[in-house]
């Protein structure tokens, strides 16, 4: 086996688990997005199909990782 091999099959494992954490996520936001009502999935088409759509993004992100620090800090302050 060439000396490089060990080092070539862990870049292929790393970059196969990659894509597979890339697949579950992208079915993890679809099935999200499925369960949306019709009214939701307009506004948020709308936001995401804009000129704006930089924006919403940043703005989408910004609002839930604000909320999840935020619960997170709820939930280790109820464990101390």
């Amino acid at each position: 086996m060439p000396l490089d091999q060990p080092i070539f099959s862990e870049v292929i494992d790393a970059d196969e688990r990659n894509r597979a954490a890339q697949d579950e996520l992208r079915s993890n936001v679809q099935e999200w997005f499925d369960r949306l009502p019709a009214r939701q999935k307009d506004a948020f088409g709308a936001w995401i199909d804009s000129t704006a759509q930089c924006d919403a993004l940043v703005t989408l992100c910004a609002a839930a990782g604000d909320w999840n620090r935020t619960r997170m800090q709820e939930l280790f302050k109820c464990l101390s």
